[in-house]
């Protein structure tokens, strides 16, 4: 996917976001559902107003961000390497979000529904794509598994990021499966992550390790 094309994309969505919300404004309760509990319970609350603008406003801040981004790393060059990858990851974080603007409108019209079970496919399909392109990341300071290790060396970056993106995809599939335990969509998301988050870490470290042995020993021998 063409950077343009993401690009128009994304704000053709969020202009639809805000029409929509315009819309409905008047339709909506002068205090809307904001925040969902990890038993998928609302717990917060803001005003209409706030609620039809606060998501579109942060939705095109961060895609603002996640656009600037690759022309301001150093390693841009590097980037440019995977950017149809990123693009797609930034159309679906942008489709993620304005589905979840959509249930928050729905929940403030009154209809009753699952948030936990509405939203957990969603996650799962989500980190299924950021696998997809971590797969495909070249060494850069920006985008990926940013580690000392990883930002060493091309070799270090490689093997990581293709562990690691199978191990993002592998998280987002079990996200995908608690849809039919929804009580356990939180905690099987986070003890995902975490062990992801964590996993890839000490991964680069022993990769790291593995290629500075490896280089000792060849040094040593010649």
């Amino acid at each position: 996917m063409s950077n343009k094309t993401t690009t128009w994309i994304s704000f053709i969505i969020i202009a639809i976001l805000v029409a929509v919300g315009l819309v409905l404004l008047p339709q909506l309760p002068d205090q809307v559902p904001s925040h969902w509990n990890d038993q998928g319970q609302v717990d917060g609350y803001s005003s209409k107003l706030t609620g039809v603008l606060l998501m579109p406003g942060i939705l095109l801040a961060t895609l603002l961000l996640l656009l600037v981004v690759p022309s301001i790393d150093p390693r841009r060059a590097n980037i440019a390497k995977f950017r149809p990858q990123y693009n797609v990851f930034i159309l679906c974080f942008v489709l993620f979000l304005a589905y979840l603007y959509v249930l928050t409108l729905l929940a403030g019209l009154g209809i009753k529904f699952d948030m936990n079970r509405m939203l957990v496919p969603a996650l799962g399909l989500l980190f299924i794509f950021v696998g997809s392109m971590v797969r495909h990341a070249k060494r850069n300071y920006m985008i990926g598994i940013r580690t000392p290790w990883t930002l060493h060396s091309n070799v270090v970056w490689d093997q990581t990021h293709k562990v690691g993106g199978i191990a993002f995809m592998i998280a987002g599939a079990f996200t995908m499966v608690t849809v039919f335990v929804p009580q356990f969509a939180f905690p099987v998301m986070m003890v995902s992550v975490l062990l992801v988050t964590v996993g890839t870490i000490v991964y680069s470290y022993i990769v790291y390790r593995q290629v500075e042995n490896n280089s000792a020993t060849n040094n040593f021998n010649e």
